[in-house]
């Protein structure tokens, strides 16, 4: 019903002054409504649950009244409009839906006649169980163990036995097979570990599965590592003198922590530091290593790293030649005891005074004549 006010001048026939009155009409407006019942409803996960949606006639309303709802694919009505008449002045549809996702949802169903346009709105609970993790991405070192903590609560009252899975393989394993929620445990726990030897990410899926649906948590282990090595690998060195390398150590898939270092070359050989402190930021580090060996020979010298339960090694090679200073340049070989150059200088003093001795002596045995002109026998005597 609707109420109209009017005002009306009323006119005065014993010529007094134009009055006004205020008239009140009663205007009867046609409508509907649209109701729901029950308008909550709680199932099982994955059980259809229905409510009934009523269309009824409002100060004799007639036409039809065309539903429509918002539930999408999970969700149908048993007819898409209600015929409202003057004998027919209610009607029913049945709205029926089944989820198995969400615990809380809400379908509206809207009718609209005309310019007309109501609706009513459906809560479908469901009677379920949720899981969860108290820590969805663990790290790890390789070959460590790692454990995270399966969390399974009951929703709007759900009873019943929750089965365990996980599909890590035998690098996992779960502390339970089964969950048992009830009215007096409405939450448990069980554990899943896992060890994994190679540095990486490993997504770990568990699943627990009960008469009436199934969910599943999600786990990551990330497992992390550093590498150690030396560089160069061998060295040559004499006797005596030192022989370094430099040994580098690397985080591998975001490893953090103190790398402890050690050797075994005893005190022949020393670290210039005794550890390296990998971070996000700091992703490498080195320290040299320095070793003097007397003895010739090969030395192999072994360097340590060890963080926790994670330890690698890498190996230098000190090869040691023993030192020979440089020869003098050999002397000649001695003649006579004399050396060469002396001796055959003396030769060749010798050599020229025997040769003039001769000589002479040759022209002293020649006589006179020898180194006189012949007198000329032609001439006359005087």
């Amino acid at each position: 019903m609707m109420l109209l006010l009017f005002v009306l001048p009323v006119a005065s026939t014993s010529g007094s002054p134009l009055r006004f009155a205020t008239v009140t009409y009663s205007a009867v407006v046609p409508d509907f409504s649209v109701t729901a019942f029950p308008p909550s409803v709680t199932v099982n996960a994955g059980t259809p649950g229905t409510s009934t949606i009523s269309v009824a006639a409002i100060n004799g309303f007639t036409g039809t009244i065309a539903l429509v709802q918002d539930g999408g694919a999970a969700c149908s009505m048993s007819a898409e409009s209600v015929t409202l008449t003057a004998t027919a002045t209610s009607g029913s549809v049945t709205l029926t839906c089944t989820f198995a996702g969400s615990i809380f949802n809400y379908v509206t169903v809207t009718g609209t006649g005309g310019s007309l346009s109501h609706s009513a709105i459906v809560l479908l609970s469901l009677v379920d169980f949720a899981m969860d993790t108290n820590v969805g991405n663990v790290v790890v070192n390789a070959g460590s163990s790692a454990t995270s903590t399966i969390i399974f609560s009951s929703l709007n009252g759900f009873t019943g036995v929750v089965s365990l899975y996980q599909n890590g393989g035998a690098a996992c394993s779960l502390g339970a097979a089964t969950v048992i929620l009830g009215a007096t445990t409405p939450s448990g726990s069980a554990s899943l570990t896992c060890i994994y030897t190679a540095n990486g990410e490993n997504i770990v899926t568990v699943t627990g599965t009960s008469a009436l649906s199934s969910h599943s948590a999600f786990v990551t282990f990330q497992v992390v590592d550093f590498t150690i090595e030396t560089s160069p690998t061998r060295v040559t060195v004499n006797s005596g003198s030192p022989g370094a390398s430099t040994v580098n150590v690397t985080a591998v898939n975001s490893f953090e922590g103190t790398v402890e270092l050690s050797q075994n070359g005893g005190s022949a050989c020393s670290l210039s530091a005794a550890s390296v402190s990998l971070t996000s930021s700091i992703t490498s580090g080195s320290v040299t290593l320095t070793c003097r060996y007397t003895a010739a020979g090969n030395n192999s010298v072994k360097v340590t790293g060890a963080s926790g339960s994670l330890s690698h090694s890498a190996t230098l090679t000190v090869t040691v030649t023993l030192f020979v200073p440089p020869k003098a340049p050999e002397e000649p070989l001695a003649i006579l005891g004399l050396r060469p150059f002396m001796f055959y200088g003396a030769v060749g003093v010798l050599a020229v005074i025997v040769i003039t001795g001769l000589v002479a002596l040759r022209r002293r045995r020649a006589g006179p004549s020898a180194t006189q002109p012949a007198s000329n026998p032609a001439s006359p005597a005087r």
